[in-house]
């Protein structure tokens, strides 16, 4: 019962980022990174309501496609975010990650949908942290003080390199729990509460957008 309540709440707190920015007038073109990553979550969050829910029609597909919309939102974001990067970073990721995705698929002709969102999350995961580190040194190297409190990029990266790196473990271990735990959504509660844990971060990263 609680997992269905929380992940209501995560579901509804998906589009409070998004609604916030349109009510606030923010800038699509200053924050086009974030911009991109409030659509998808939002749509991901409509969808998933509507469509997985109360349709109860099957969602494979919709991993198939939302891996891909992942990456790109994210990839996008950090590549307006940090500036200061070595110029391969960015270009190497995006081909590896394509090169991945679509060995991917080889898991969900004889395997469950797990092992396919175990590999693409697993990358996407290495790709936050480590953009999340560039950003952090990008900060540290400028000559200006800056209060990261106030700074609406801060909580976008820290919204980011929190869930995934909490989230990791159970997704690389999702498909062994889900065939050898009878409390599979006791795990899946971790993905719930750090995924309203980020949407939360996201929604007052947009609330000091200026």
């Amino acid at each position: 019962m609680i997992n269905q309540i929380l992940l209501y709440i995560a579901l509804l707190a998906g589009c409070v980022p998004l609604v916030l920015f349109l009510i606030k007038g923010c800038s699509v073109n200053k924050h086009r990174g974030v911009f991109a990553l409030l659509c998808l979550l939002a749509f991901s969050s409509v969808y998933e309501c509507i469509v997985s829910i109360c349709f109860r029609v099957n969602i494979t597909a919709w991993y198939w496609v939302y891996s891909l919309l992942e990456f790109a939102a994210i990839w996008y974001s950090f590549k307006i975010l940090v500036v200061q990067r070595p110029k391969w970073f960015f270009l190497t990721f995006l081909g590896l990650f394509l090169l991945l995705y679509c060995y991917s698929f080889i898991y969900l002709v004889d395997y469950p949908v797990f092992i396919f969102k175990a590999i693409n999350k697993g990358f996407v995961t290495i790709f936050v942290l480590l953009s999340s580190f560039l950003w952090v040194r990008q900060v540290f190297e400028q000559k200006v003080i800056l209060r990261l409190y106030q700074e609406s990029s801060f909580y976008v990266v820290m919204g980011l390199f929190f869930y995934y790196s909490t989230t990791i473990s159970l997704f690389i271990l999702s498909n062994y729990i889900y065939h050898h735990d009878a409390d599979f959504n006791g795990y899946w509660l971790v993905n719930i509460i750090s995924s309203l844990i980020l949407r939360i971060i996201l929604s007052i990263s947009v609330w000091k957008m200026k």
